[in-house]
């Protein structure tokens, strides 16, 4: 498993990432950045083995501790102006959400949005495990003390705030497919088809100007560990239309001609009619070939 996992350290320490496509890891600088090489070793040699056993024993005192040295080195490191792997950045995000500390995950967070490139190696594998991070544990788990954590009294509200503007922190660095993904969660279906498709007229206008070739003009509904299909966007919008129970039939109606378009463009073979060999005998008819249901 890649370092960055398990700087997550996440019983699952991988959740919905798949982490063994990922081609660039902070192994790729041992070659050019001295610096790297040596955060490396003291995350495999120490703090990471500290960490782990903290948490597998329960041990808050000696993970805030391990907590501290982190980001100290992670603040001397930057007044310095040296840069940073990103498995020291995970660990730490990791460690501070465990304790609690939303204001410094949240400036964290956008410490690495300021200073790292889409191209970094790893930069999107870390963006991943910090919504990992976010979504597969409450804030403040491992706090010290229940006093060490400012959102004990109201975590889930201030939690689904924080996970939130996190995740706006770090969207930049992970595929528009995952952004929709996650909006789909969220029942947001209008946001992720509007995101995609605008994905989609960038292509498109890339290609008129010639800036790039694009061999085919349809979207690649598979992108790494993501998997996007028709049958995703009709799930989230009867998900949409049991939660809007006041929802008018007009806009009902609205909704499902959004939907229709939409998939003409992602995944047309979602609108194809399919009939077993069985059917096709029962209802004495053939599926003429490219037909499509009416709207």
């Amino acid at each position: 498993m890649p370092l960055i996992a398990q700087c997550a350290l996440l019983h699952t320490s991988t959740g919905n990432v798949t982490v063994e496509k990922e081609k660039h890891t902070d192994k790729s600088f041992n070659d050019t950045d001295s610096s790297f090489s040596l955060q490396i070793k003291i995350l495999e040699k120490v703090l990471l083995t500290q960490a782990k056993n903290a948490v597998k024993n329960g041990d808050n005192i000696k993970l805030g501790a391990v907590r501290i040295v982190t980001t100290g080195m992670i603040s001397e490191l930057t007044t310095r102006s040296f840069p940073i792997c990103p498995s020291f950045y995970c660990l730490a995000i990791a460690l501070l959400w465990r304790a609690g500390h939303d204001k410094e995950v949240l400036a964290t967070v956008q410490m690495i949005s300021e200073q790292l490139m889409k191209n970094t190696p790893g930069v999107s594998l870390l963006a991943e495990m910090i919504i990992e991070i976010t979504h597969q544990l409450p804030l403040g788990c491992q706090a010290e003390s229940f006093n060490d954590s400012p959102l004990s009294n109201k975590r889930n509200e201030e939690q689904k705030d924080l996970v939130d503007e996190v995740f706006r922190c770090v969207s930049a660095f992970v595929s528009p497919q995952k952004n929709a993904r996650r909006l789909l969660k969220k029942g947001q279906l209008r946001e992720a088809m509007g995101l995609l498709t605008m994905v989609r007229q960038r292509e498109v206008e890339k290609m008129e100007h010639n800036i790039t070739m694009i061999k085919d003009l349809s979207f690649s509904t598979t992108e790494g560990d993501v998997s996007l299909k028709g049958h995703d966007f009709f799930t989230a919008a009867l998900s949409v239309l049991k939660e809007a129970t006041k929802m008018t039939n007009a806009n009902r109606c609205r909704l499902f001609h959004s939907l229709y378009h939409f998939l003409q463009i992602w995944d047309p073979t979602a609108l194809k009619l399919q009939y077993s060999e069985e059917e096709i005998e029962k209802n004495g008819h053939v599926l003429v070939q490219n037909e499509t249901p009416i709207a």
